[in-house]
């Protein structure tokens, strides 16, 4: 009995973030759109080719080597389900040409507005695979912005979910308790 319980609350508690870019964060659960500059725009992209493992968020790619300002800009987001805090947990990694125009962001708007809760620029930090892992409102809207400035080159940034680190610590003492439970010596 005690087994299943652990079992249940384990799989429940892993499904929303074990599952990658399914089940919690599935794609058809995303929104992607692109604006700021209509001559490029259309050319970003999201491509769910490596669900569920992770997912690509491509800028926009513009005519020739030299910037078509003003910037694209694309937004990929989701309504993060519950009512409470919710733990949000994603690797990524941002590339593209260090001109100084590109940027990528995580973004979440709790319905006053979008606030900025990472940064990544083409000034540093391009190339660098970074982890955001924070606590956020339920029935908020996350998600990530890609800023190209339309260059031939694509601005890239590749996402994948992980699992929140108290939940894996919580399952493996229950694992680790169920373990030693069942190889004690009955009496």
């Amino acid at each position: 009995m005690i087994a299943a319980a652990l079992l249940l609350a384990g799989n429940s508690a892993l499904a929303q973030f074990w599952g990658y870019f399914s089940g919690y964060y599935a794609p058809a659960d995303w929104t992607s759109q692109e604006y700021n500059n209509t001559t490029y725009q259309n050319t970003a992209s999201v491509s769910s080719s490596y669900v569920p493992t992770s997912l690509v968020i491509d800028g926009a790619v513009g005519a020739g080597s030299t910037a078509h300002l003003p910037v694209s800009i694309i937004d990929y987001t989701t309504v993060l389900s519950g009512t409470g805090l919710q733990p949000v947990v994603f690797h990524y990694l941002f590339t593209g040409a260090a001109d100084g125009n590109d940027a990528a962001q995580l973004i979440y708007n709790n319905g006053s507005g979008v606030q900025v809760i990472a940064t990544l620029s083409a000034s540093g930090t391009i190339g660098v695979e970074q982890t955001y892992s924070g606590q956020l409102q339920g029935g908020g809207t996350f998600g990530f912005r890609v800023y190209s400035n339309n260059d031939n080159s694509a601005d890239t940034l590749t996402v994948c979910t992980a699992p929140e680190p108290s939940t894996l610590t919580f399952l493996g003492l229950g694992v680790g308790t169920l373990w030693w439970k069942l190889r004690r010596p009955r009496s």
